[in-house]
């Protein structure tokens, strides 16, 4: 029975974002002895979680042997708490992953320490300007620069690291086999070719809506220092930066337009004294100990700096963002689509059992329920268009795939369940 094996059957059954795992480890002092745990011993330790406790007791190794047979196939590795290349600033989280699961090559965190670039995905020209130049520059000076993958500034983040031939990590809210957002599929290949993109999702888990916040301790807690961009007081960057003042991490914030709603957030960091103002790369080198190069010159004073950002951002396929834009709301005297304001209609030309599904669901749900039934099996991509964007129709087969209206193909390509 292998350590590998093992690890991989603990990390199936120790809920993400919670200090379970810390505390059976610090308990038995080996994934071996939690395996190993009985039932009473268990349920001890763990008192009223019921659902973990109930999980462990089943030994069987069947998922997790299938599990490492995909991270074989698919070139993933699996890194467990015990592993060397487990990052050290991790282990120090009340929450940690007990395993990570790794496409391309974990930097040394020592050698080059992590600071984490973070924003809205509605950013302004301002916030992607700023996004771009303070990670080109993060990266061009020896920090590895962390960020989630996502639309906006996280893409952009993850971008001016590349430009600068540094290293850049991105943390993923589903499987490291499941890239999500799908537009960001060819810069995620890029970032694990000079760095990584890691998870705590098992292979082949697809992106839910509960696992980001989740996923943005770890964001946090790889870095010795956190950067708010731009975001609004309800962002996910709001949530790294408070996982970053808990994790006892430096915290910093770009001053931005207070009348603008992506504004609010950062200004309500630097307001409070959580965060401390940010507006270039230079200062936060020397905080986190790397002495930049005395020719060490800023991104934004290239004289073609503008041009060279967006050559390369629309050479990485990265979905740039823009404002927010507030959807037109139904008139309340209608039975209306949630998400567009359109009024319900009949399921025309679909088969009856599938009519009969269409008619059930509500909103963007059934618009693309509706267009999956008529075209059969597609790719998610197939069934977006201007009025649902990707990145909400990946959303929308997530749930739907959860209540068995749909179902996965090998590939990726998606049908409706007969």
């Amino acid at each position: 029975m292998s350590d590998a094996l093992i690890w991989v059957w603990l990390a199936m059954r120790c809920s993400s974002g919670t200090d379970t795992f810390r505390r059976l480890y610090e308990y038995f002092g080996s994934a071996e002895a939690i395996y190993q745990a009985d039932s009473d011993t268990l349920r001890h330790l763990l008192g009223a979680r019921k659902t973990e406790c109930i999980a462990l007791e089943d030994k069987s190794l069947e998922g997790a042997k299938r599990v490492l047979d995909l991270c074989a196939h698919r070139e993933i590795q699996p890194i467990p708490y015990s592993d060397v290349a487990y990052p050290r600033l991790l282990r120090e989280l009340n929450d940690p992953p007990c395993l990570v699961y790794c496409k391309g090559r974990l930097p040394d965190f020592e050698k080059h320490p992590g600071v984490a670039v973070v924003g809205t995905r509605h950013m302004s020209e301002y916030g992607k300007k700023m996004a771009y130049s303070m990670a080109h520059d993060l990266a061009a000076g020896g920090a590895t620069v962390v960020s989630g993958l996502a639309l906006g500034i996280d893409g952009v983040a993850a971008a001016g690291a590349l430009h600068a031939n540094g290293t850049t990590v991105a943390v993923l809210g589903g499987a490291v086999d499941n890239i999500y957002p799908y537009e960001h599929r060819y810069l995620a290949d890029r970032i694990a070719e000079r760095g990584a993109i890691i998870s705590e999702y098992t292979p082949g888990t697809r992106a839910m809506p509960q696992y980001f916040p989740r996923r943005n301790r770890i964001i946090s807690g790889l870095c010795l220092a956190t950067v708010v961009i731009e975001g609004t007081l309800e962002s996910g960057a709001l949530i790294t930066a408070r996982h970053a003042a808990a994790q006892h991490r430096a915290l910093y914030a770009v001053p931005a337009n207070v009348d603008a709603e992506v504004g609010q957030g950062t200004a309500y960091l630097l307001e409070s004294g959580l965060a401390r103002a940010a507006s270039s790369a230079h200062p936060l080198l020397l905080d986190i100990g790397l002495v930049p190069a005395k020719d060490f010159r800023p991104f934004s004073a290239l004289r073609t700096a503008g041009f060279l950002m967006n050559r390369e951002l629309q050479a990485l396929g990265v979905t740039a963002g823009g404002p927010r834009v507030q959807r037109p709301r139904a008139s309340s005297g209608l039975a209306a689509d949630t998400a567009h304001g359109q009024t319900e209609r009949p399921s025309a030309g679909l088969p009856g059992h599938l009519s009969d599904v269409a008619q059930s669901l509500k909103g963007d749900e059934r618009v693309i329920y509706e267009r999956l039934a008529q075209r059969g099996t597609v790719f998610p991509q197939d069934l977006a268009d201007s009025s649902v964007p990707v990145p909400r129709v990946l959303a929308v087969l997530t749930m739907l795939e959860v209540r068995h209206l749909i179902e996965t193909l090998p590939g990726g390509r998606v049908r409706c369940v007969d």
